[in-house]
């Protein structure tokens, strides 16, 4: 996938190339006329130590805040969109793998272009070709600050001969997903998550960065490397390999949730402190502070010792001891 951000796009438009446009999508004339000479009649000046200078004509672009400038930018990039509608024809281009039922090359929206293809040098050639005739024709070029490239699922080998052989001049942002590590990463280490109890992390945990991953896997193939540190991806394999170990034993009888339940829970031993967690009228917070103290989790100081965090070992209520879960809920 290829990110393209279109330089100054409203301000670098070429007024012949919009008019053709115009033309080529079957505009009346008198209506073309019209256009073009709202689009001519523009003058601007400049404010020198608060003092507008002499006004001084334009020979391209569409006035920012002109309800009609938008429409006009759409029409524009119109051809752009025919553009590579017709690498349907071309044999040397492949569509992206989740593009490819519904024909999708490209989205825009306003400035914000997103170009889709199978990683392969002919296709990204022929989408390249496809976006130097609409720039050289329209005089839209790519920003190369804020575009970039996206791979996922091709091997560093490819890549690079991608790199070698077409010359978008965008910056490769993606090798192995690295966009997807750190949005995950700064939802997790934003102040906000800091600040959550543990039931609203096991939230933010279930609903937004399962489904980060999941938007992100509709839309790439997600390398093994980046599957392989994925928790839930884990959990997935890991019950289909039981699933498949079972499928003998369930052909030959009928199944219900609860044997399923019972395959997947396994073979474990019976805990003692059990009845205080399930059978237990108190708060949800209060209980699950108390499974944090029988797993000897809860964040005293001789465990944050071991994370390396600098903090005072002393119990406060009971100076001279360390602070330990023993310590806290029986000795002190």
């Amino acid at each position: 996938m290829v990110k393209i951000d279109l330089q100054r796009a409203y301000d670098s438009v070429e007024w012949i190339f919009l008019e053709k446009v115009l033309e080529a999508l079957c505009f009346p004339p008198k209506f073309i006329q019209w256009l073009m000479e709202c689009i001519h009649t523009v003058h601007y000046s400049i404010l020198l130590n608060g003092e507008p200078t002499e006004t001084f004509d334009t020979a391209k672009g569409l006035r920012q805040g002109d309800p009609i400038s938008p429409y006009l930018f759409a029409i524009a990039m119109e051809y752009l969109s025919r553009c590579l509608h017709t690498l349907k024809e071309n044999k040397d281009f492949k569509f992206h793998l989740k593009c490819a039922r519904l024909g999708i090359t490209h989205l825009c929206f306003a400035d914000d272009l997103l170009l889709f293809a199978r990683g392969d040098t002919g296709s990204i050639s022929a989408m390249y070709n496809c976006f130097q005739i609409f720039s050289q024709a329209s005089g839209l070029y790519a920003n190369v600050g804020k575009s970039c490239f996206y791979f996922g699922g091709i091997t560093p080998t490819v890549q690079n001969t991608l790199l070698q052989q077409i010359v978008f001049g965008l910056e490769i942002i993606c090798a192995a997903m690295t966009p997807l590590i750190n949005k995950i990463v700064a939802r997790i280490s934003s102040w906000t998550a800091k600040k959550l109890s543990y039931a609203r992390r096991t939230q933010l945990v279930q609903s937004v960065l399962f489904g980060v991953q999941s938007h992100w896997a509709q839309l790439f193939v997600i390398p093994a490397a980046i599957l392989k540190a994925s928790w839930m991806v884990k959990q997935i394999i890991e019950v289909r390999g039981v699933f498949e170990l079972q499928q003998q034993l369930w052909n030959q009888q009928p199944v219900n949730i609860r044997d399923i339940y019972l395959v997947l829970l396994g073979d474990r031993p019976r805990v003692s402190w059990k009845s205080l967690m399930f059978a237990n009228g108190a708060r949800p917070k209060a209980i699950f502070t108390l499974w944090l103290q029988i797993q000897n989790r809860l964040m005293t100081t001789d465990r944050l010792t071991t994370w390396g965090i600098d903090v005072d070992h002393n119990c406060k209520p009971y100076q001279g001891h360390t602070e330990t879960r023993d310590h806290l809920y029986i000795h002190c």
